[in-house]
């Protein structure tokens, strides 16, 4: 009973990550954090013979798909990117979390898979990002093709990204997440038949509060920033008209 109750149990830790994204109005991610321990919570029911809502089968695959997805989808929202692009990246992430948990689910390599997957999809979001900002300030081509030699550019732009890094996130909250996706590989990794209910329990609580620490670690003061800057560059355009249109008056 105490086994059963852990692992049913154990699944209440998507409310964290599942209240934070409904917080901040993350919709999607909502939805998915509370399928995800709620599909849990039914397939180790049905496992362990209490009540069983659909076959063991059906249950097992939306339990690891949408652990799988969760763990994806949080590198994801940490980009800043449009959401155009972010469905992109969710639909690829989805086919290849869907196969991963329907061929040998339980393999130990699916957590780091799992993850290579969610980093990769962080660093497309980063790109796009990138690519974005400056297209949207018209660098020239010949300007991006001299960049290499232009040691003093470079650098510039190396100082602005580290700094826009170092603002973008809680770091401490970051160090909490990493911790705790650590903590759910070697959970993973430690399952046997034994210890089966325990480290899969910790897995549950692992993933779900790793997902909550890095929603957590996410600062929205970029956009802030960016509207305070054109706010600014407003006032200053607006005070220049102003002037112009003063300035026949005085004249006359």
């Amino acid at each position: 009973m105490l086994q059963s109750v852990s692992l049913i149990a154990s699944n209440a830790a998507f409310v964290f990550p599942a209240y934070w994204a409904l917080r901040q109005k993350a919709f999607a991610e909502w939805v998915l954090y509370t399928s995800s321990g709620i599909s849990s919570g039914l397939y180790h029911a049905c496992d362990v013979g209490i009540w069983c809502a659909l076959s063991l089968h059906v249950l097992q695959f939306m339990d690891f798909w949408l652990s799988f997805m969760a763990v994806v989808n949080t590198f994801v929202y940490l980009a800043t990117i449009d959401e155009t692009s972010k469905r992109a990246i969710h639909m690829v992430a989805a086919i290849l979390t869907a196969l991963m948990a329907e061929t040998r689910t339980t393999r130990s390599s699916n957590v780091v898979l799992v993850i290579a997957i969610g980093a990769t999809g962080l660093f497309a979001g980063w790109l796009i990002e990138f690519f974005t900002h400056y297209r949207r300030f018209s660098f020239s081509a010949e300007l991006f093709l001299n960049l290499v030699h232009r040691w003093q550019t470079f650098k510039g732009w190396f100082h602005n990204l580290v700094k826009t890094l170092v603002r973008r996130f809680q770091w401490f909250f970051v160090l909490a997440g990493f911790v705790a996706l650590s903590m759910a590989a070697i959970s993973w990794s430690l399952e046997s038949t034994e210890s089966y209910w325990f480290w899969h329990s910790v897995w549950h609580v692992s993933i779900y509060m790793g997902s909550f620490f890095f929603l957590c670690s996410k600062v929205n003061a970029i956009e802030c920033e960016n509207q305070g800057s054109t706010s600014r560059d407003y006032q200053l355009t607006r005070q220049d008209s102003l002037s112009r249109c003063e300035d026949p008056q005085a004249n006359a």
